[in-house]
């Protein structure tokens, strides 16, 4: 029993190191990433919890293990209102650099409880990876270049392993993502698309039509469809035999 532990231990120690020199990047690029990370959430802005204290207090329905069962109703609006303001403001600070690290937390912790009661209408949503890089994030030095007030620089080796936990989620989530889609879209059958099945229900109903959605349109009469116009040529050619 022993061997074994000292054989699987030894084991997340090569994946470990490997990971790590995987992902080993240089600290001001994180700067540059921080800016980055920063105006994408400013463009599509994840302060939307006021718009929670408009419901009606009948859609509270939170999942079990949720802060919002703790209260058994919907706060009132100041209290989204305030919530809003310190992401937001949390969000400016950290992208331009004043005390990144602390403001990153503090933006974590209210977007946290924001989505917390997002997810109290019954319905759990997927978009913790913005939160899991946030997190992460805060223990690193991407505070410490292209910043205003930079932040107190951390050992190397802190920094490294946090990247290398943020590879290892970001790997899993698409991975969970991508495997039951896998399953569904890549099927060869030629004559349905499970891709545009879940494209247009996206595009259309549930509002998802920034960058470089609308090019799909151009694109589903052409090298998308070759393999059905393919088949339905030779589907022709066979029939003509009779």
């Amino acid at each position: 029993m022993k061997e074994l532990y000292l054989y699987a231990r030894s084991l997340n120690a090569i994946f470990w190191q490997r990971v790590v020199e995987s992902t080993t990047v240089s600290e001001n690029s994180l700067g540059i990433f921080r800016w980055i990370f920063g105006l994408f959430l400013l463009f599509f802005s994840p302060a939307h919890a006021s718009l929670i204290s408009e419901a009606p207090s009948a859609f509270f329905d939170p999942p079990y293990l949720s802060l919002a069962n703790l209260l058994g109703q919907f706060p009132p609006r100041p209290f989204f209102l305030i919530l809003d303001i310190v992401i937001l403001t949390s969000l400016l600070f950290l992208t331009i650099g004043i005390k990144s690290r602390w403001f990153s937390a503090m933006m974590l912790i209210c977007w946290i409880i924001s989505s917390d009661f997002a997810t109290a209408f019954g319905k759990i949503d997927h978009g913790i990876m913005p939160q899991a890089v946030l997190f992460c994030m805060i223990f690193t030095n991407w505070g410490c270049y292209y910043a205003l007030i930079p932040d107190r620089r951390l050992s190397p080796a802190v920094p490294q392993k946090s990247l290398a936990l943020l590879s290892v989620i970001l790997a899993f989530g698409f991975f969970t993502a991508g495997y039951e889609k896998a399953l569904k879209w890549v099927d060869l059958d030629f004559s349905t698309s499970g891709f545009f099945s879940w494209f247009y229900r996206g595009y259309f109903d549930l509002g998802r039509d920034k960058l470089l959605a609308p090019a799909v349109f151009p694109c589903q009469s052409g090298f998308l469809n070759l393999p059905i116009m393919a088949l339905l040529s030779l589907n022709s050619r066979h029939l003509s035999c009779y």
